[in-house]
């Protein structure tokens, strides 16, 4: 840098005085100083720009300035779609079991958890058919078995025993339904051993039949023909049925479900009394899927 500057001194001066470097007693050749002084300008600029370069090319390894030029857009493209596929966090695996297309068919054990009289167990089987991830439809039937007093709860024997009041006491025979299934909660559960179970929630609502009968010891009826209590000792009932549930799939084929369900009907008493029934089911089941679809 100071070489340049000297150049340039002595560049202006010959332009300035050319008197003066004329009257100098020592022999001096304006000509030649002044292409030597171009020489070096020019020499000093080469330099600057190799540095300017080198610095540059720095620049770009370290990542402090993005390349230009041509040539490069495409490097610089590649480079980012690269940069992008690697910082991908998989937040949420791919599912790994899948329902649409297939059957679903278990069994289940409840009872009726609201019934301030009775104990009411059921049994039952269902079969269901997964129209697609959410949707599905399923017919179910369960039995209840008749236990006579053993279905008493305390207070039904202290109101009959002691109070003599006789309460309502009509006992779920059997039932049956078909209802319609959407699931559209769905998440995953990593337990030891790295294996992952795949839980979903879902609602039901659909229509069945209720078959129910009436304990005529307990409600003190004389089973007489032609009594209205007898007349309406035996009754089918429809029905509406909603709720909803819990599913757990171990695997692709074996799953575990809790399923609360609200059972309505009216029921007609002693002949002429008409009746909301409104209970509860509780029930927990364990079923199999299987493939529908032709391979």
């Amino acid at each position: 840098m100071t070489s340049k500057f000297t150049s340039l001194a002595v560049l202006t001066a010959g332009l300035l005085f050319p008197s003066l470097a004329q009257a100098q007693p020592f022999s001096f050749n304006f000509a030649d100083d002044l292409r030597a002084a171009s020489l070096q300008l020019q020499e000093d600029e080469e330099e600057e720009e190799e540095d300017s370069v080198a610095d540059e090319r720095k620049a770009v390894e370290s990542g402090r300035i993005e390349k230009s030029g041509p040539g490069t857009d495409d490097d610089d493209l590649a480079s980012m779609e690269q940069f992008k596929t690697n910082r991908t966090i998989k937040v949420l695996q791919k599912k790994n079991f899948l329902k649409i297309g297939r059957g679903e068919a278990g069994a289940h054990l409840g009872f009726v958890s609201n019934d301030p009289y009775l104990n009411r167990y059921l049994v039952g089987l269902n079969l269901g058919y997964h129209i697609t991830e959410v949707f599905s439809v399923e017919f179910a039937g369960t039995f209840s078995p008749d236990f006579g007093d053993a279905d008493f709860k305390p207070v039904t024997r202290q109101l009959r025993d002691e109070n003599s009041v006789i309460p309502d006491i009509s006992k779920i025979i059997w039932m049956t339904g078909a209802t319609a299934q959407f699931s559209p909660i769905y998440g995953k559960i990593a337990v030891t051993g790295g294996r992952i179970i795949v839980f979903d929630f879902y609602g039901t609502f659909g229509f069945g039949l209720a078959g129910t009968s009436d304990d005529l010891e307990a409600i003190d009826c004389q089973g007489r023909e032609g009594d209205p209590c007898t007349a309406t000792a035996n009754q089918i009932h429809p029905t509406t049925i909603m709720g909803g549930g819990f599913r757990v799939a171990f695997n692709s084929s074996v799953a575990a479900r809790i399923d609360v369900r609200r059972l309505s009907y009216v029921e007609v008493f002693d002949g002429v009394s008409l009746q909301l029934k409104d209970y509860v089911i509780i029930q927990g089941m364990g079923t199999i899927f299987f493939d529908t679809r032709r391979k």
